[in-house]
This record gives C-alpha cells, sequence and structure tokens, in this order.
C-alpha cells in the first residue's frame, strides 16, 4: 500500500495544485483529502463525502492527473474514495488538521475582527 510514499506524492502534487487554483477551491476540495495508498501509478485519495469525491472526480480529475504526472514522472492516474470511517470530523487535512481544528480557527479569526471592529467603533464614539 505505500503510504508513506502516497503521502509524499499528494502533498506534491497539492504543492502544485495550489499554486494553479483560487484559495477558495484549493481549500474547500483539496486540503480536506488525504492520501490513502499508491500502487501501480495509481495513487488513492479520499474525501471527505460523496459529494466531494464526486465534485473532485468531475471538475479536477485531468488537471490532477496532469500534476500527478509531472510529479511522479510515470503515467499515473488518481483515483478519488470516500472513507468509510463515518467520522468526518475527525478526517484529517493536507495541513494535518481536523475540519474541527480548522473551524476553531476560523471562529478565533473571527472574534478578533469583531473585536477590532468594536475599538474602531468606540474611538470613532469615544
Amino acid at each position: 500500500m505505500e503510504t508513506a510514499k502516497a503521502k509524499q506524492i499528494w502533498a506534491d502534487v497539492l504543492e502544485h495544485l495550489r499554486r494553479e487554483l483560487s484559495k477558495p477551491a484549493f481549500e474547500t476540495w483539496f486540503e480536506p483529502t488525504q492520501a490513502v495508498s499508491y500502487t501501480d501509478n495509481v495513487l488513492t485519495i479520499s474525501t471527505v463525502n460523496d459529494f466531494a469525491r464526486d465534485w473532485l472526480e468531475s471538475r479536477y480529475n485531468n488537471q490532477v492527473n496532469r500534476v500527478l504526472q509531472t510529479v511522479t514522472k510515470a503515467e499515473a492516474q488518481v483515483v478519488f474514495t470516500r472513507e468509510a470511517n463515518g467520522d468526518d470530523q475527525n478526517t484529517i487535512d493536507a495541513g494535518g488538521e481536523t475540519i474541527w481544528q480548522r473551524l476553531d480557527k476560523r471562529l478565533d479569526r473571527i472574534e478578533k475582527n469583531i473585536e477590532e471592529i468594536k475599538s474602531i467603533v468606540t474611538r470613532k464614539n469615544g
């Protein structure tokens, strides 16, 4: 199953895709994925749900395969799958975080922004 190799290849593919895609597209569709295996030039990537799998297959399959072949220098192909662990909130994304950890960080940023806005309003009304 060569999981370590799969993870390294996927990390390299993600770096290429990060430069090619918009930030929202990359964060939405690619960050929550993880490499499962790389066997016989087939890189298996798990997605958080069936919708994400279908979306990646229909919208990004050709682009991912092109980048994958550049990275591996082989006639490799990607296969997207839905990991059947039933525990989406604990799925680790490409950055090494769970979905809940990412959401918690975003909430912290939002709360910080709210405090900054309150401070500005207070100074202007001051």
